[in-house]
């Protein structure tokens, strides 16, 4: 990355440079490579203790590391420098959701929403965060919203179909989970969903394709796994359904 390459020999140069150790981290953390970005991000931190981007950063490592918590902190310090970003609130409402505080989440995502409208990705996490309080239509209007803004948004479809299948549609649900695995082909999640919306309109075999294709692309998806058992035991295969039940309590 030639990112990495320049700002290290920056850093070389000058070891307490702090600009260059943020976009190192940052750097980092575009190729995956998280705990280098956090430790790059701790010692921008330390040398500039008040600027924001490094704690908007390292609170994106932590996400991408299932740290919500800490994701949650950065988020907020990072508003506490500067509360008129709403990537930053958009941010904090992203973990507050992970962690399961739905309604400080709306209330973050309702800012950064209102502060710039136009972010898809906003909508789309508001519209997750929705589905997990059951508030199906409003998820469908917000992923409906982000999917106008940003047509090519398999995770919009994904979320869409979901709040769909909650509401028993399920021609429109196998239709959002079909546009989002044709835009995103390699997702397991897109497909166990579809399998389990085939599931509860009785078409096991297509579930089953669907769940097979999920489990090649993960194959340690416990839900894909009982969810295809229960398929076979409709389809009258009784020993598969015994194999993947067997399975997902193994993985369990």
């Amino acid at each position: 990355d030639k990112a990495i390459e320049t700002t290290t020999r920056s850093i070389a140069m000058d070891p307490n440079y702090w600009s260059s150790r943020n976009h190192r981290g940052y750097a980092y953390c575009r190729t995956g490579e998280y705990q280098k970005g956090i430790l790059d991000l701790d010692k921008c931190i330390e040398l500039a203790p008040k600027f924001a981007p490094a704690y908007k950063n390292r609170g994106f490592a932590y996400g991408k590391l299932g740290n919500y918590q800490k994701m949650a902190e950065d988020s907020s310090k990072a508003i506490e420098l500067d509360p008129t970003i709403p990537l930053y609130w958009a941010k904090r409402g992203y973990a507050y959701g992970q962690l399961g505080q739905y309604d400080k989440a709306i209330s973050d995502l309702n800012l950064a929403i209102k502060r710039q409208p136009k972010v898809a990705s906003y909508h789309d996490n508001r519209a997750w965060v929705y589905l997990q309080t059951r508030d199906s239509q409003k998820a469908i209007d917000d992923a409906t919203k982000a999917i106008a803004l940003k047509p090519n948004f398999p995770s919009a479809y994904n979320t869409r179909g979901n709040a769909y299948d909650e509401l028993g549609q399920f021609d429109k649900a196998i239709d959002d989970f079909s546009k989002s695995i044709s835009q995103a082909p390699k997702v397991p999640q897109s497909y166990r969903n579809r399998g389990y919306a085939y599931n509860r309109i009785g078409e096991y075999q297509k579930a089953v394709d669907d769940f097979s294709k999920a489990i090649e692309l993960n194959p340690k998806y416990v839900l894909a796994f009982s969810d295809r058992s229960y398929a076979y035991e409709k389809l009258g295969q009784y020993q598969k359904e015994i194999d993947d039940s067997t399975a997902a309590i193994d993985l369990s």
